[in-house]
């Protein structure tokens, strides 16, 4: 009885909860003394039964007994049993009705102390794939070690809802996870030191949200305790086990949502330098491109090395297995959970120190050290991977049913264009993961090989890079090969075209609004016909329209912007073969203003007076063209000319201006050719008795000439400026009067007429008024002398 009170004290001590918390499994090593024996003690629910493992390092006596059995047996009244066998290793799962059982451990084979490893589960149990470093083989269980640096976890999410009317605080009542857990082994200067690590994906299964989450314990001592050693992404948080307050590490992700079906690797990847491990923690979807959630250092100094181990001779120092699990069980906080549904596929990958990619060597479908647990789940070995399903079965054996390695690929390129990746679809299932794929593409003058590792039977893409070969003919050879060395392969023919080329030629940048349309032809040569041609337009306001075109060939292309505003737009021109290849090349395109023209040319002139007319251009699209026609004929062309019209008369000068995307605008103008100026000069001059010529009465009229004035100077000194039919009158000097009257108009042209006129006394008269004075003054000195 000594030793049902050590266990029972044992039991005592095992962890109660936390957010991801270490199991309640019941297992462990003892050294069993000759004539003692090791009872446990079950309560088996809901007809589950029990799982059996145990290996001895001798031969001893199980039992399975009900409680009225076993007081039998200690009190030596009877040894009847529900099931008895003598041997050293057993695993076997015992289907039992509900109620209470004791599974004993009886060394009375032999008389030495025998060494005693051994695993009693019953169910609610987190349940999926678990390597516990046992392999049975022939009914024999048979430890071994594993040291590896990085897990892989692939999970397959097809159906899954699970519900717990009263889960934990802080779990939902729909709340599961899938968990990757195993126990990292850290060996210093000073001794051993295990960690536990837990890479877990949450799902909440009722609205499929999800995210991941890390877990970090110490697995060398009781309680665990990290205390400040820790540092990543997360933080350090406290709990209490039992009595005892513990630590642990966690970090959590965004919530993401699940679509089914669902592909993700969880990843735990581990290395580590003189001052302590660093672990990796990270998932990967079906892009092949791991994330690194958070990147964890624990500072233990002295560190000699550190991986993960699998170890089934030996327990962590807080007594716990050296396993390692990917399993689904509750949300959190050691929920114990019902599945409802669950099409859920496992398989785990492990790479060893030097690299290389392994399975497990042997799986069991429950985990050790996960107290979160599955009810109503039992793992099947489905087409090279684990299906974990709803049901109470229970096959200890999952590695000895590997189904035949079925290998196809169900989709792939036979043209492709060089420099772009080669694409192909394989489906897989059955053999032994993890799988090698090989692809070689040659021909008798070229060859490339690649090669990449498929850690998941399902149906996947993958590209291959084609930079190294050149156009021409070739034989693509895919070739699978799973971890046990089956191999199947397939063949056909690849042609590889020139890579895609696209020139664009003969392109218009400019338009007027009334011309809304965009010009260019399309160089297409290589690549895979035919092209798919898609013409977008837009501007800083987005995308305008859009243009799909199909051609096997170049082309021209007009497109119409009718009813687009004045700006600057974006055209982008995609070109994209039938593999996928494209080219796209950009063009700014303005559409301006019509253009507005202005004639610039005097509206009267005189005939024979060379003259200028330009056309005054402005918007529109330069260069311009610009035609001249009087009176409908063709004179010339340029912006700017120089006519000379000998011939009064009436004139319709018009300019046709052509811009240079087409848009043609006539402008015309009325032009009057007059005769140059002429005068027309009548005189009458005017005097006294004793003078001629004393004034002169001028009447000037011009005629003819643009604006004519005329001037008119009297012995070289302007008397007035003039501008219509006017009489003067102009007092003269005595002597010789010189009067010039000069016509000018706006041109320049003139007209003169100069009159002399010679203005003086006259002395007839004059003489004739002195003779008379003087007869007068004799007839007065007559008439005086008379009296």
């Amino acid at each position: 009885m000594r030793m049902l009170k050590v266990l029972l004290l044992a039991l005592l001590v095992l962890p109660l909860f936390s957010f991801f918390t270490q199991s309640l499994s019941l297992y462990g090593q003892i050294q069993l003394p000759y004539g003692w024996l090791l009872p446990v003690y079950e309560n088996v629910t809901q007809g589950n039964g029990i799982d059996i493992i145990f290996y001895a390092s001798s031969p001893i006596t199980f039992m399975i007994m009900s409680p009225l059995q076993f007081c039998q047996f200690r009190q030596g009244n009877s040894s009847q049993s529900i099931y008895s066998i003598t041997a050293s290793s057993l695993s076997e799962f015992f289907p039992l009705p509900s109620g209470q059982y004791y599974i004993v451990f009886y060394n009375n084979v032999s008389d030495t102390t025998v060494t005693l490893n051994y695993y009693v589960l019953t169910r609610p149990l987190p349940t999926g794939i678990a390597d516990y470093g046992l392999k049975v083989s022939n009914g024999t269980v048979s430890p071994y070690i594993e040291k590896i640096k990085s897990v892989i976890g692939a999970v397959e999410i097809n159906k899954l809802l699970a519900y717990n009317s009263t889960p934990p605080s802080g779990i939902g009542q729909y709340c599961a996870s899938i968990q990757l857990n195993v126990v990292l082994q850290v060996n210093t200067i000073s001794g051993t030191r295990q960690i536990w690590l837990q890479n877990v994906i949450q799902i909440n299964t009722y609205n499929n949200s999800y995210r991941f989450i890390d877990n970090i314990w110490n697995f060398t001592s009781y309680p665990s305790i990290l205390c400040n050693c820790v540092k990543g992404n997360g933080g350090v948080y406290f709990m209490f086990q039992g009595i005892r307050v513990c630590d642990y590490y966690a970090y959590s992700t965004n919530y993401f949502t699940l679509f089914s079906p669902s592909i993700e690797y969880l990843i735990i990847n581990t290395s580590y330098t003189s001052q302590g491990p660093i672990i990796l923690f990270g998932y990967m979807n079906q892009s092949g491109y791991p994330v690194w959630y958070d990147n964890v250092s624990i500072l233990i100094p002295g560190t000699l090395s550190a991986y993960i181990l699998i170890d089934g001779y030996n327990l962590t120092g807080n007594n716990h297995s050296y396993d390692a699990e990917l399993i689904l069980g509750g949300g959190g906080s050691g929920e114990f959970t019902f599945f409802n549904e669950s099409n859920v596929e496992l398989a785990m990958i492990y790479q060893y120190l030097n690299g290389t990619l392994a399975p497990p060597k042997y799986l069991f479908p429950f985990g050790l050290d996960t107290e979160e647990s599955a009810d109503n789940l039992y793992t099947i070995a489905y087409k090279g991977a684990y299906l974990v399903s709803t049901g109470y079965q229970v096959i200890n054996n999952l590695n000895g049913n590997i189904s035949q390695l079925r290998f196809n690929v169900v989709n792939y390129t036979k043209v492709t264009d060089q420099h772009f990746p080669y694409l192909f679809t394989i489906n897989i299932s059955g053999g032994v993961l993890p799988y090698k794929l090989n692809i070689t593409i040659f021909n008798s003058t070229n060859e490339l090989s690649a090669h990449t590792y498929v850690l998941f039977p399902a149906l996947s893409s993958y590209y291959l890079p084609l930079s190294q070969l050149f156009p021409g003919n070739y034989t693509v050879k895919i070739e699978l090969t799973d971890f046990n060395g089956n191999s199947i392969y397939y063949e056909f023919p690849l042609t590889i075209n020139p890579p895609l080329k696209v020139r664009i030629i003969n392109v218009t940048n400019f338009t007027d609004i009334s011309i809304p349309f965009f010009n260019f032809t399309s160089i297409l040569c290589g690549g895979t016909k035919p092209y798919n041609v898609t013409v977008m337009i837009y501007n800083g306001s987005g995308l305008l329209s859009e243009i799909h075109k199909i051609l096997n060939c170049s082309s021209h292309f007009t497109i119409n912007m009718k009813g687009y505003t004045e700006g600057i737009y974006t055209i982008e021109i995609k070109v994209e073969d039938q593999i996928g290849s494209f080219n796209i090349s950009k063009y700014n395109f303005t559409i301006n203003p019509d253009p507005e023209v202005k004639l610039i040319m005097p509206n009267t002139i005189d005939a024979g007076v060379e003259f200028q007319i330009n056309a005054n251009i402005s918007l529109g699209t330069p260069p311009y063209h610009v035609s001249w026609y009087i009176n409908g004929s063709y004179i010339g062309g340029g912006s700017t000319d120089k006519l000379n019209l000998t011939s009064p008369g009436i004139y319709n000068i018009t300019a046709v201006v052509r811009d240079s995307v087409g848009y043609v605008i006539t402008v015309s103008k009325i032009i009057t050719i007059v005769p140059p100026p002429s005068l027309s000069v009548n005189e009458q001059t005017q005097g006294n008795f004793f003078q001629y010529n004393t004034s002169i009465l001028l009447t000037t009229t011009v005629k003819g000439g643009t604006d004519a004035y005329y001037l008119v100077y009297l012995n070289g000194n302007l008397i007035g400026n003039y501008s219509s039919t006017t009489q003067m009158h102009l007092n003269l000097q005595n002597g010789e009067n010189n009067i010039t009257i000069l016509a000018k108009d706006l041109w320049g042209k003139s007209a003169e007429e100069t009159l002399m006129v010679n203005s003086g006394y006259n002395y007839i008269n004059i003489g004739a008024v002195i003779a008379g004075i003087i007869l007068i003054i004799i007839i007065i000195a007559i008439i005086v002398k008379r009296r």
